[in-house]
Order: C-alpha cells, then sequence, then structure tokens
C-alpha cells in the first residue's frame, strides 16, 4: 500500500482480498460458500464476519466496503493488475497487456481448506494462462509479419520457457534462429529438445522436427504452421449474410451453436469490419450471484475509462454504489420493488451510455452463463434504453442454447417474433469448408480434401475439434497414416464433450455407456438386455441423447463421442460392459459377426 508491502492477519484474509479485487464486489452469501464451504451457512457467514473485522483492523481498512448482502475494494482506492491485463486484452492492446503479465496468479499460494476458493484459483490461474499463451503467439507473429524476427523470437523463447514439452515451441525458436541467420544456435536448439524429451519422456523428436532440422542444415528451412486465430473464416457465408442483414436493420442479434461450433469467432470477425466494440461476457459462477455479469461489465468501463465516475450524475452514482461499493458515502437498502430495479436499470443504462461513446457494437459471449438479474437488465436494455442521448450501438451475443434457462430463452424468442432480435445458429461445417480450412493450416489440396472426409466424421464438422484434431495429427506426425475412428479426443476438445457427458441424465449416460461398447450393433432391445430392463423403458434415456446433440438416427452423431464415452469408462466398468454386450449378442444368432468384432475392437 502506497509502495509498500501489507502484511493481511490470516491466509483467508489474504484469499478475501485477492478474489475482491479480481472479482470486484460479490454476495456474502458466495464469499462463505468460497472460503467456508465445509460448513454450515450460518457458521460460514460468522466466519466471513470475523474476516472482514479483522481486515478493518489492518492497513487495508479504508479500502473495505460492505453492505448487508455485498463486500467489496474500493474501486477508487485500489488498482489490480489481473483485471488491467485483462481490460488490455480484450481492448485488443496485445504489448500493453502483456507488459502487465507477472507470472502465475497468487504464484506459489494455496487454500487447500477452502475447496471452493482452489477450484476458483485453479480456473482463473488456467484461464490467464491461455490468454497470455495467445498473446504471445499473436504478439509473436505480428513482429515477424513486421521482420521483427529477433522480437518474435524472444515471445517464442517465452512461451518454450512455460512448457519446454511443447515441441511445436521448439520447432518456432529453431525456425526463427535461421531465419536470422542462426543456424548453429538453431541446431543447437533442436539438440536441447532432444536431451529434454530423451531425459524427460524417453522419446525421440518428432519426425517433421527431424525435417526442420535437416532443412536448417541445408540452408532451407520450413515457413511457419498457421495459428488458429489468423486461418481464414471459411463457410460462414450463409451466416455472415444474415449478420449483415441484422446489422442493417438495426436489430439485436444472438449466435447460438455448439461448444466449439464458432460462434464467438465469427461474432468478433464480423464486428471488427464495423469498428471498435465493448465486451460484457458471462463467466462460470455468475448464475448463482445476482448482478454479477452486469456489475463486471459497468466495473471494467470504469476501469478502462475512470473520468466516466466523475461525468455520472449524482443520483446514478447513488443507485450503482449497490453493484459497484465505493461509489456512495452510504449503504442503499435492499432493492425492494419492481420501481427499485427499474431505478438501478436506468442508472447502469447511463453508465452505459457514456462508456460506449465511440464504439459500435456491445459483444457478448456466452449469454448463457449470465445470472438473471443480469439478464433482465439487458431485456430492458435491449428493449429500448430510456436514458437519451443514447449512441446507435449494435448488440451481438453468443449462447449454447441447451445451457441457456428456460426464461431466457422463452425471452429471446419473443424479441425475435417481434423483430427486435435475429436469431442465427450457427451450423458445423461441411466437408468442403473443412478441406478449405485444411488447406488454410498448409496441407496440399489433394490432403486436404482426403482427410476432410473422415475428419467430418470424427468431429461432426466442428471447427474447433476438426482444428486441434488436424493440429494434434500434425504434432505427432501421424497425417500420412491417417485418421482413425478410435484415436482418443485431443485434450480441450475431450474437456468439451466430457462437460457435456457429465449433465446427461444417469440413465442416458448408462445408454451411452452401453452404445459406445456396443458400436454398430447396438440397439434399445440390446441395451435392454444388457440393462436387464425392457427396451420401451430406455426410449426416454435415447431422447435425452438425441435432445442433448449427441445421438442421430441408429449411432452417435459423431465418432468423437463414442470415443470420449469410451475413454470416460474405467477399465473396470468397460470390461463388465463389453462382458454383458457379448453375451447379449450371443443370445442372437444374427449377431454372431458384430460379437466377433467387438472382441477385436480396441
Amino acid at each position: 500500500m502506497n509502495g509498500r508491502p501489507v502484511t493481511l492477519p490470516t491466509r483467508k484474509a489474504f484469499a478475501l482480498v485477492a478474489y475482491l479485487a479480481v472479482e470486484g464486489a460479490t454476495s456474502r452469501a458466495m464469499l462463505a460458500s468460497l472460503l467456508w464451504g465445509d460448513t454450515d451457512e450460518e457458521r460460514a457467514r460468522g466466519h466471513l464476519r470475523r474476516e472482514v473485522y479483522r481486515l478493518r483492523q489492518s492497513p487495508l481498512a479504508s479500502l473495505v466496503v460492505t453492505s448487508p448482502d455485498a463486500v467489496a475494494l474500493d474501486p477508487a482506492g485500489h488498482t489490480c493488475d489481473v483485471t488491467c491485463f485483462e481490460a488490455q486484452y480484450h481492448a485488443g492492446q496485445c504489448s500493453s497487456a502483456l507488459r502487465l503479465w507477472r507470472g502465475e496468479l497468487l504464484e506459489g499460494f494455496d487454500l487447500r481448506c477452502a475447496e471452493g476458493f482452489e477450484l476458483w484459483l485453479q480456473q482463473r490461474r488456467e484461464a490467464l494462462a491461455c490468454i497470455h499463451h495467445g498473446l504471445l503467439a499473436s504478439c509473436a507473429r505480428a513482429e515477424e509479419e513486421a521482420g521483427q524476427l529477433r522480437t518474435a523470437l524472444a515471445l517464442h523463447q517465452e512461451l518454450l520457457r512455460s512448457d519446454e514439452l511443447a515441441e511445436p515451441h521448439h520447432r518456432e525458436v529453431m525456425r526463427l534462429h535461421a531465419r536470422l541467420g542462426e543456424r548453429g544456435a538453431a541446431l543447437q536448439q533442436f539438440a536441447r529438445l532432444r536431451q529434454v524429451l530423451a531425459d524427460e519422456l524417453a522419446l525421440e523428436p518428432l519426425p517433421e522436427t527431424v525435417a526442420l532440422a535437416r532443412e536448417i542444415l541445408r540452408g532451407t528451412p520450413s515457413p511457419a504452421l498457421p495459428a488458429a486465430s489468423v486461418l481464414p473464416l471459411v463457410g460462414r457465408e450463409r451466416e455472415w449474410a444474415q449478420l449483415e442483414e441484422a446489422w442493417a436493420r438495426g436489430q439485436m442479434t444472438y449466435l447460438c451453436g455448439e461448444p466449439g461450433v464458432g460462434k464467438t469467432r465469427l461474432m468478433l470477425d464480423f464486428v471488427a469490419t464495423k469498428g471498435a466494440s465493448v465486451p460484457n461476457d458471462g463467466r462460470p459462477g455468475d448464475v448463482g450471484l445476482p448482478y454479477a455479469s452486469i456489475a463486471r461489465g459497468l466495473r471494467q468501463l470504469l476501469e478502462r475509462q475512470p473520468g466516466l465516475m466523475n461525468e455520472l450524475a449524482p443520483w446514478a452514482r447513488r443507485e450503482l454504489s449497490r453493484l459497484l461499493p465505493g461509489m456512495w458515502n452510504e449503504v442503499l437498502p435492499p432493492l425492494s420493488s419492481h420501481e427499485d430495479r427499474l431505478r438501478l436499470f436506468e442508472a447502469g443504462m447511463a453508465l452505459l451510455a457514456l462508456g460506449t461513446r465511440g464504439y459500435v457494437a456491445l459483444t457478448t459471449d456466452d449469454l448463457h452463463l449470465f445470472d438473471p438479474q443480469s439478464f433482465e437488465f439487458g431485456a430492458c436494455f435491449t428493449a429500448g434504453p430510456p436514458v437519451p442521448p443514447w449512441p446507435p450501438l449494435r448488440v451481438l451475443a453468443t449462447f449454447q442454447r441447451r445451457e441457456l434457462p428456460d426464461a431466457a430463452w422463452e425471452a429471446v424468442q419473443t424479441q425475435v417474433e417481434r423483430g427486435a432480435a435475429a436469431l442465427i445458429e450457427v451450423q458445423p461445417l461441411s466437408c468442403t469448408a473443412l478441406a478449405d480450412l485444411l488447406r488454410g493450416l498448409g496441407l496440399p489440396e489433394a490432403q486436404a480434401t482426403e482427410l476432410s472426409v473422415p475428419l467430418h466424421r470424427y468431429t461432426g464438422g466442428n471447427p474447433l475439434f476438426a482444428l486441434e484434431t488436424a493440429r494434434y495429427l500434425m504434432d505427432q506426425g501421424q497425417l500420412i497414416h491417417g485418421l482413425t475412428s478410435h484415436m482418443l479426443p485431443p485434450r480441450q476438445t475431450g474437456a468439451i464433450i466430457r462437460r457435456r457427458l457429465d449433465s446427461l441424465p444417469a440413465g442416458a449416460l448408462r445408454l451411452a455407456q452401453v452404445a459406445a461398447v456396443a458400436d454398430r450393433a447396438f440397439s434399445l432391445e440390446l441395451a435392454g438386455r444388457v440393462l436387464n430392463t425392457e427396451a420401451l423403458t430406455l426410449t426416454p434415456d435415447l431422447q435425452a441423447l438425441e435432445q442433448a446433440g449427441l445421438w442421430q438416427g441408429e449411432r452417435f452423431a459423431y465418432d468423437l463421442l463414442r470415443v470420449s464415452v469410451l475413454a470416460g469408462l474405467p477399465v473396470a466398468s468397460r470390461r463388465l460392459l463389453q462382458t454383458r454386450v457379448l453375451s447379449a449378442l450371443h443370445e442372437d444368432p444374427a449377431q454372431r459377426a458384430a460379437q466377433n468384432e467387438l472382441r477385436l475392437a480396441p
């Protein structure tokens, strides 16, 4: 504080301050659950009151702002490097964001007695590291394109320090050394890679890395592999035309689709052709915290434009202090009526009106993660803000249909029916579009066309899944062998599908497991025999799989789903299911061929 380190009384107090600095004003219920989730609510709230009291006796006393329902740090009295880093990232200021990077969030700190806080910390660390790696890669590519090879090399070396086992990073360092005429340094990097792989994994470098080293010896280094962020947008002509039409009409625009289908890329690429935009995205955990989503968006506006505070009318600052403690010098009573909420909404829209001057659009990614109160605010905003003068903003949002609450979905449909909004369903890519995507990765036309068909069957045309799979095959040097239907899912793809599987009802997941083991021999009759139940009783579970987009006709919607279900089965459970399926097939002579196939299946 004032340039001097501050010692806090307990580790819980430190965790509380860190969370409030990063996430802003938070309800007491949320903080109690986060830090004392292993006790009942009354005791947890008591513990929170004691920690807040300790903070009020510490040097940070002047920063602590409380109300009956929430706790916060005074925004005017502190800055947070994390929120500044994220603000610069969202504003597209890559270099400025990188200068703010200080390493892992709360490096070396843990709070194992608070599972909720540990989970939040892990997720935030991973998300921030992902942003940092993306910024390094983007800046490195931009520097290389500008001819600043030495700067690009330094950025790739920083990426390599974060993961020395990542062979693609080694290749980029080798390639850039070679472009700088430093063939010896490039070959030393290759030698370093061989040593690391041998020591840590007992492996040799991949064939493409060896090939690059040989090319460097000959003086002909390979070009860089395009990053996903600079690949051309393919197969989106229909959706782009719909976006143009909605923009021309001044309509709110919703883009819905499955995770990884490309909603966010499409939205941001389109808006970038129109001008600057203001982001306000949903985050996991918002749903249980009233006004969390909109409060974060308004707080980020103030962080990017601190002068807005002085432009706001006193009545608006007073109302917004309910969401952003520290904006007013008294604690307001809780909202008690519809009129109170409308007054709060008017204040929020007054801040938005000031903070979005010079911008053409407001974008929201993952609208399905918004808390209900923030969604209600958004509905009032798009219905026609009452605060003049209002800038001619367009509003675009993405969401996953199956994750959007029913009330929010009904509100979206009502807006569409009134003509106030356009709903665009972002579909998976066709085989032709996948071939275009693969050509963007540098594959020859014939190879891209050939791979696009099995890749579509494996991923269902999901762009993220297809890119991850293709890059995995490239990194592992397996493109020459092609794609097999039994290949395990790459890491990010597997995590997304596991989350979808985890949300299934127990009966639907059991049916999916039987279907994955039985493969082409699957039928409801077979599943009934395996699960010792009537086939008709499984119809609701099959419908649940269809509604979740996991099942089409008589099989999984795409091979990756089956592989992911199998990967999630413990070995013992898989063997037991395989034995039961084989036994059920043995009872039907017509299924003897399928029985033999199942015995041979991996």
